[in-house]
């Protein structure tokens, strides 16, 4: 039940190139079971996004959707993310993402240190359920801040491989960031 897919980038390079189709066919080659659908670096109009939704599906893959832009500075549109991800989600999407890039700072729902803007976050959660979205949190004081928000069964990306280990130790309660989670 693990979902194995390149980042929505490569899709954002073979729309830019006009290679949808070889893009596609390449993922299916590889044996990808699922597809990004993204507009972080490049501008994507809603035509398209749906186009590009009905395509991995069609191609039975899984679909999962990035909402956020990858510049440093940029922010959640609350009513933008609220339609992306209902549009999305009925046009067939499992799981929209919210976009942190790698560093986890100065995108989305952190700031330039990091941390996280919980005041966007809160407004987000009262308007979409939690487990429509996928948070990107790259660094361990953001899993831990969103485990200890949200609860361990949280959906979180961007996770170095070599710290799921440690991901998992944190959502079981078995970290002292989160030791409070294992008492019941």
């Amino acid at each position: 039940d693990i979902l194995i897919y390149p980042g929505g980038t490569f899709l954002e390079v073979a729309v830019a190139q006009h290679a949808v189709d070889s893009y596609f066919d390449m993922i299916l080659a590889l044996g990808f079971n699922a597809v990004e659908i993204s507009d972080g670096t490049i501008h994507m109009d809603r035509r398209l996004r749906n186009e590009l939704i009905a395509r991995g599906l069609a191609e039975g893959l899984e679909v999962v959707t990035e909402y956020g832009k990858k510049g440093w500075g940029s922010s959640i549109e609350l009513a933008e993310l609220i339609e992306t991800v209902f549009i999305d989600s009925e046009l067939g999407a499992s799981l929209v993402t919210i976009e942190a890039r790698e560093s986890g700072m100065g995108v989305g729902i952190f700031d330039g240190n990091g941390k996280c803007k919980d005041e966007e976050l809160q407004c987000v959660l009262s308007s979409i359920p939690g487990s429509q979205l996928l948070w990107e949190a790259p660094l361990k004081q953001q899993q831990v801040h969103l485990i200890n928000l949200l609860g361990p069964t949280i959906n979180l990306g961007n996770i170095s491989p070599d710290e799921v280990i440690s991901l998992e130790a944190l959502r079981r309660g078995l970290r002292s960031d989160t030791l409070s989670l294992g008492k019941k």
